[in-house]
């Protein structure tokens, strides 16, 4: 143990009497203490990808409740907005490759009016 303790003071007297050492030292300057109490300010980059994680789940957590309301609704005969991604390539289909007006389509999967307007044309299948 005390062969450690005599290696790391050998250590730090030969950098004390290295003369670069000593300048680059300088160089950098002495230390600057930190603010105590913290500036949000000045924490953005740290604070950003939290933040969005944030974000991100309480968008998610947002569009559970709002499918289990929409679920309900539609259970009581209400029309859905909202799909999933086999929904959406059953109504591709239906509209692209067997011509099935929008309002047929909307009227069979119950879906609100206007939802194939908001899905738009240009989709392309993955």
């Amino acid at each position: 143990m005390e062969l450690i303790g005599y290696v790391t003071y050998v250590a730090i007297r030969q950098d004390a009497q290295d003369p670069d050492f000593a300048n680059m030292l300088r160089a950098v300057g002495s230390v600057q203490q930190q603010q105590t109490i913290p500036d949000p300010a000045r924490n953005v980059a740290l604070n950003s990808k939290s933040s969005n994680d944030l974000r991100t789940l309480s968008r998610r957590s947002m569009f559970d409740s709002r499918q289990a309301s929409e679920t309900e609704t539609t259970n009581a005969g209400g029309n859905r907005t909202m799909a999933d991604t086999s929904t959406i390539l059953q109504i591709l289909s239906l509209r692209d490759e067997k011509g099935w007006s929008p309002e047929r389509i909307e009227k069979e999967f119950k879906l609100a009016p206007g939802f194939l307007k908001r899905l738009g044309t240009k989709v392309a299948k993955p």
